[in-house]
């Protein structure tokens, strides 16, 4: 994949959407086209578009605006399928000659776009729901699962708390 990616990343409120949109207007009077791909978790979420400062129609009138609002409040999500879905964004807008500008504050998130991610698998609803279901009914279950994961993958084990 070869063409220029443009990563805006900071804390909230600091500017980085006007940022996003200033570059995206000087791409357009240089006759290149941006797209702007969100890199904020809770932008995702449709139903929280004001909470989460998401771009207004009259920004996303300016040029292609991606990975905003795609998912209900009750989906999930992870940083795994936002790269996922963040790559091939990427890798489309490069293609069709676009320029691509990540924008977000999870930071979280831009790194893995940068250095990516281990290959996790998914982990079944009825299994976390029966584990939950187990600390729910008993707290200091917790304590035994942490002792497990002691067990099974001490050097992980020694990075977290037992909460």
């Amino acid at each position: 994949m070869n063409g220029d990616i443009i990563i805006i990343f900071g804390p909230t409120a600091a500017g980085k959407s006007q940022l996003a949109i200033n570059l995206a207007n000087q791409l357009l009077a240089n006759h290149r086209t941006p797209v702007i791909i969100n890199a904020d978790a809770l932008q995702q979420y449709r139903d929280l578009p004001l909470l989460s400062a998401q771009p207004s129609e009259a920004d996303k009138k300016i040029c292609a605006h991606v990975l905003y609002g795609w998912l209900a409040a009750d989906e999930e999500s992870n940083v795994a399928t936002w790269r996922d879905l963040a790559m091939q964004h990427i890798k489309n807008a490069i293609a069709t000659g676009h320029v691509p500008i990540v924008v977000g504050g999870s930071g979280l998130y831009i790194k893995t776009l940068i250095v990516g991610i281990s290959p996790m698998p998914s982990v079944p609803t009825d299994v976390k729901n029966q584990m939950m279901a187990a600390i729910d009914a008993d707290p200091k279950k917790w304590a035994a699962y942490y002792a497990d994961l002691k067990t099974a993958d001490p050097s992980m084990a020694k990075k977290l708390t037992a909460n």
